[in-house]
């Protein structure tokens, strides 16, 4: 194998993205390199005093079919595929007059970028178009016709052929496919005169990986124009209904027949819209599959990501791939986090108690419930959801769990919110949000129920080298033990009820550290009559709503670890139940209480309430729970002292029976539940 090139003297350049490509050039021309180009590449670089050759003068032939053919040529193919250490080709060149090309500079037509465009206009122009304008269009197929004749002429022959050859005879000839590229191989031309055999196997690497990421994108956006009619459809989807002709409401389709008879305006609407991807390698390493979507970026702006949507695994199940896009942009790495983590959460509270409350409403941003309301209404269930946080709230992805309704829509007027995802939208609700916000992205995931689950009953996590596979975390609790007892007297006095946060916060640094311990013989007591309690309730004891005992169970399953929720009943509409106090991700349990669920319950219980008879009133059913179990009974001091009474935690420490007792001396009812929910 050739381990150092020869000099490069010729340069073929042809490039759609002329990114840093005058500099680029500039630097060739001072090494002494002949370039030649052709069509638009030729004129830039004439327009710049750049002196270049056009195609024709190194083939002698014409281009033709209007452009479609230029570089199509033995005298090209010929001079870049010849082995310069093999004799036969060398005489073969000489013979018929060829010029070995040492350099070929090569970027592909933007297929990817134009018919993801090409989409978003349809969509624009039928959003736009009146029922007038509709009634009387003569050809109503002629948009979708050319929208495809301009996106086949984007389909690049000569550029990928070009890189495939170049790559396969990179022991001798430099492939440039990216302008990111550009100043390390000027730099290498520069110094040496030629290229490093390290930097021609990574560029041709790099080209091979192009051209299959292209093609896959070909084959991909071709197939769901001709079976959906929009170039970025998924697989698993149809072209929608637009809302405005709708009655009343919008809702998901119910057969592919009924959609194929429907308006040409139901390409109104897109389905996760693929951007273009810088990196080729991460669609090698990462998405080896049809299906494949690049993202705007990864998690931060100068990262890449890419999505590989998975069909549903059955009728009862449902995943990302079927959600649908009626409104605004493509969604980002973050976004489909978020709602990922937004549907989970409607979906488990839905199933544990949609028999009471069937609408619920979460609030999630950066993948951590900030807002959860349930309600018999969707309007009661969301008004409570936005009490949560009311700063948090901002930017946030909101799901739903019936259709979102005109009631439901003014509610969200007072907010920005970045994501709303529904399994329908009423036409009122609709106009309402469009008028809101034009950044805010409208999305339809229809059957949004208990019955249906995420696709896969395996979560995957994927290491640095390896890939974590475990079963979902779907069971709630094994059962639910009330491990104490209502204490009659208290050993320390209540505080009072702060008015602000940082008087509660002050408070507590003062009285923290006022707990005294108990005797081991107490300890046992105390312990044997929680116990005893739990096996034994009379009508003495504290009457608790499981209902709520659930749905805070169910708000901490879903925060980051070490995690706190706190919530209560609310009294919007005909009432419900809704988060007001979140602890999340701390590497402490008793900080995640103290520092921030609790202050936080406390900011939103000032606001929501007049007087402090109202708060304590409140109090005296709030119920806090934790994700593990309290290794510790410090965090039931500023519990007890902010008037919380009801705790639910998993159990399983060794201390438990101290929590149990300081429990019991605190008169705090604790339930076990032995499942604890940790999620990192």
């Amino acid at each position: 194998m050739n381990k150092v090139a020869s000099p490069i003297k010729r340069a073929l350049i042809s490039v759609s993205d002329k990114t840093n490509l005058i500099a680029f050039a500039k630097k060739l021309v001072e090494a002494n390199i002949t370039l030649y180009s052709s069509a638009g590449t030729y004129k830039a670089l004439k327009a710049e005093n750049i002196p270049v050759l056009t195609v024709t003068e190194l083939t002698g032939a014409a281009e033709i079919l209007d452009g479609r053919v230029k570089t199509l040529h033995p005298k090209i193919h010929g001079a870049i595929l010849m082995k310069r250490n093999n004799p036969e080709h060398v005489a073969t060149i000489k013979k018929l007059n060829i010029q070995p090309l040492d350099l070929v500079v090569i970027n592909l037509y933007p297929f990817e970028a134009v018919s993801r465009d090409l989409d978003h206009n349809s969509a624009l122009s039928s959003t736009n178009e009146s029922k007038h304008e509709k009634a009387n269009k003569k050809e109503p197929k002629t948009e979708a016709d050319n929208s495809l004749a301009k996106a086949l002429e984007m389909i690049d022959i000569g550029g990928p052929t070009l890189l495939r050859a170049a790559a396969k005879n990179f022991p001798f000839v430099t492939v440039v496919c990216d302008p990111n590229d550009y100043n390390a191989v000027a730099y290498e031309i520069e110094t040496t005169g030629t290229t490093s055999q390290s930097m021609r196997e990574k560029l041709a690497v790099k080209a091979f990986k192009v051209t299959t990421h292209y093609d896959k994108i070909i084959a991909s956006r071709l197939e769901a124009k001709f079976r959906y009619g929009t170039f970025t459809a998924s697989h698993s989807q149809h072209p929608l209904k637009h809302p405005y002709e709708a009655s009343n409401h919008y809702s998901s389709p119910t057969s592919h027949k009924e959609n194929a008879s429907k308006s040409k305006s139901a390409r109104a609407h897109h389905n996760l819209t693929s951007y273009k991807l810088e990196s080729a390698e991460l669609e090698q390493e990462v998405v080896p599959a049809e299906n494949a979507l690049s993202l705007r970026y990864g998690e931060n702006p100068h990262q890449q990501a890419i999505l590989k949507v998975a069909p549903p695994s059955s009728q009862e199940a449902f995943s990302l791939a079927q959600v649908k896009i009626l409104r605004g942009a493509a969604l980002s790495y973050n976004n489909l986090l978020d709602l990922e983590a937004a549907i989970s959460v409607v979906r488990d509270v839905y199933f544990t108690s949609g028999q009471k409350f069937q609408a619920i409403t979460a609030i999630i941003k950066h993948g951590t419930p900030c807002g959860l309301g349930s309600a018999a209404k969707l309007s009661d269930a969301t008004s409570a959801a936005l009490e949560g946080d009311i700063v948090s709230r901002y930017g946030s992805v909101i799901a739903v769990t019936q259709e979102m309704d005109e009631a439901s829509a003014l509610a969200l007027k007072k907010v920005f919110v970045e994501i709303v995802i529904a399994p329908a939208y009423s036409k009122a609700a609709l106009e309402i949000l469009a008028r809101k916000n034009k950044r805010m992205r409208l999305l339809v995931l229809a059957g949004m129920t208990a019955q249906r689950r995420l696709t896969d009953t395996l979560e995957k996590r994927h290491l640095e080298s390896a890939t974590l596979f475990q079963s979902r975390n779907e069971e709630l609790f094994s059962q639910r033990r009330v491990v104490t007892s209502q204490a009659t007297t208290n050993t320390l006095a209540a505080a009072p009820l702060p008015q602000k946060p940082s008087d509660f916060l002050s408070s507590v640094q003062l009285s923290s550290s006022s707990s005294s311990s108990l005797s081991t013989e107490e300890i046992k007591n105390a312990e044997r009559e929680g116990l005893a309690a739990s096996k034994n309730i009379t009508s003495n004891e504290r009457v608790l709503d499981y209902g709520l005992i659930d749905f805070t169970n169910i708000a901490v399953k879903h925060i980051k670890s070490n995690a706190i929720a706190i919530a209560m009943a609310h009294d919007f509409g005909t009432g419900g139940y809704m988060l007001i106090g979140v602890g999340a991700g701390q590497p402490n349990r008793l900080d995640a209480v103290q520092k921030l669920a609790i202050p936080k319950m406390i900011e939103n219980l000032n606001r929501l309430f007049s007087t402090k008879d109202q708060i304590a009133t409140v109090l005296a059913n709030v119920v806090l729970a934790s994700d593990a179990f309290f290794p510790f009974a410090d965090s039931l001091v500023p519990i007890y002292e902010n008037g919380i009474k009801i705790v639910v935690q998993p159990g399983g420490s060794i201390r438990d029976h101290e929590v149990i007792s300081e429990a019991n001396r605190l008169g705090i009812t604790m339930i076990f539940t032995d499942r604890r929910h940790f999620l990192h």
